[in-house]
């Protein structure tokens, strides 16, 4: 049981990171785009 919950907590942490990232590249550009 223990060792599902920190699979599902590792895979919602990586899941989170790919988002925060992806937004993170997405603003670079934008922000690239307004220079």
């Amino acid at each position: 049981m223990l060792q599902f919950l920190i699979t599902t907590i590792k895979n919602y942490v990586v899941t989170l990171g790919s988002i925060l990232g992806t937004l993170t590249g997405v603003t670079g550009v934008y922000e690239h785009c307004l220079r």
